[in-house]
């Protein structure tokens, strides 16, 4: 019996060129080796499952050039694995700020079950399995952190794979057009995640959080900041001294990013917008007294905090904000994220009666939609009296000076009813911190500075 047909691979010196050997017969028996050139970018594995794979299919039939140059143009057969390695994440860098997710997403949750098979073997079916497996996966609802597997990463791992697929069929680029049939059209995508109940902080919950001394004061300062410039979690953590704060002038101007991912400065906002906008005047002591401490013209306001969310939530119970929806996971919402605090002061300017327009430049959202959820949930919060007002002057303490007492707040949080104690907190059951990649938590107690 015959060994199997292994291929031959032959590799410059160099590396500039890889060529496969075929073994065609053709139709008066006669038998043909030619080499088939391909990309010199595929290890000599996936090149021999190439020339296996087009040797064995080639064996014992007639020579026919055509079909041999019709190969020779599509010789490109690789795994899936070296498909999105080689060529797919290649074209990609440099043009989206998600090619690490995306590779992390591809080698955690995809290369497992389609990494090793060729590219062109893959079928509908086989994708189906795919989707499958993921919502599997998303139901266990296992893991913490970054690890964390829920619905909606299930549709970002989806997305990813259907985008392949895509490219590989119908790409403007002509390297990747590898496939005549796109597999992943017609495939149903992952069970798509109901909306979240998003949470904010009541202005009473907020001055007790900034007024507790249990918590590190340059902690405290960065949470007003993010709270009343409405930033995003990675703007604020990019806020210059005189380009990002202007003191002279009172503006705001949010132009820049810090990405959690790359571990990167990013000279855009994630609209790729900047904004412009003024001080607001609560906010304009504290920066003062910031700037006097440190007058540092372009230096960062904050040092690379990390592990925001996780350690927001525990501030909060430290300064005794223990209202059970910012700590614990319930069908229907999660917990608190520092991303919240945006949307804490996004509401604020909603209670404050500030007009749409305003909100949603300050904001920078793209979608009008986006901005009329804050609005709708501010103006019905104007109708309780017992969340407290926004806007109040910030506690004296955040200045650095004394306050009275034992440096509580001076307002008190009415909503006992619906709290829990530090003890009873399960961080791995309620509150763990998988927020996602767009809110990938960033460890206070851990700080590195960053300049």
């Amino acid at each position: 019996m015959p060994r199997e047909r292994t291929g031959t691979v032959w590799r410059a010196p160099d590396n500039s060129q890889l060529k496969i050997r075929l073994t065609v017969v053709d139709a008066q028996g006669k038998k043909h080796r030619p080499w088939l050139e391909i990309d010199p970018k595929f290890k000599d594995d996936a090149a021999r499952r190439i020339a296996n794979k087009t040797s064995r299919e080639m064996a014992g039939q007639p020579w026919d050039p055509s079909r041999f140059q019709i190969l020779k143009s599509t010789g490109t057969i690789v795994s899936c694995d070296d498909y999105f390695e080689k060529l797919w994440i290649p074209s990609r860098i440099g043009k989206l700020r998600s090619v690490r997710s995306d590779r992390y997403r591809w080698r955690k949750h995809i290369s497992p079950l389609i990494g090793k098979r060729l590219i062109n073997e893959i079928t509908s079916d086989d994708l189906r399995d795919v989707v499958q497996a993921l919502d599997a996966k998303a139901m266990r609802k296992g893991g913490k952190g970054r690890d964390r597997f829920g619905q909606k990463s299930a549709c970002n791992c989806w997305a990813l794979v259907s985008k392949m697929f895509g490219d590989a069929c119908n790409s403007k680029l002509r390297e990747l057009r590898l496939l005549k049939v796109n597999p992943a059209v017609g495939v149903k995508p992952p069970d798509v995640p109901s909306a979240l109940e998003k949470q904010w902080l009541f202005p009473v919950e907020l001055d007790q959080l900034l007024s507790c001394p249990a918590i590190p004061l340059e902690r405290r300062r960065f949470y007003a900041v993010a709270v009343y410039c409405y930033t995003r979690p990675g703007e604020v953590l990019a806020f210059l001294w005189g380009r990002s704060i202007d003191l002279e002038h009172g503006m705001v101007r949010v132009n820049r990013s810090f990405d959690h991912i790359e571990r990167v400065f990013n000279e855009r906002t994630k609209t790729e917008d900047s904004r412009h906008f003024a001080l607001e005047p609560v906010l304009r002591p504290l920066l003062d007294q910031m700037w006097a401490e440190r007058p540092k013209p372009g230096s960062l306001l904050f040092p690379r905090f990390t592990h925001l969310a996780e350690v927001l939530r525990e501030d909060l119970m430290k300064a005794g904000v223990t209202r059970a929806s910012l700590h614990v996971r319930r069908p229907g919402s999660q917990p608190i994220r520092f991303h919240d605090l945006r949307a804490t002061g996004i509401t604020y300017m909603a209670i404050r009666g500030d007009s749409d327009q305003d909100v949603r430049e300050r904001a920078g959202h793209a979608d009008f939609e986006t901005t009329l959820l804050y609005i709708r949930r501010g103006h019905l919060a104007l109708s309780s009296a017992a969340i407290g007002r926004p806007y109040t002057a910030l506690p004296a303490c955040l200045l650095g000076e004394s306050s009275s007492g034992s440096g509580e707040s001076s307002q008190k949080s009415s909503f006992s009813d619906d709290s829990i104690s530090l003890s009873q907190r399960d961080h791995s059951g309620k509150c763990g911190a998988g927020e996602g990649i767009r809110t990938l938590d960033v460890n206070l107690g851990k700080v590195a500075l960053y300049h």
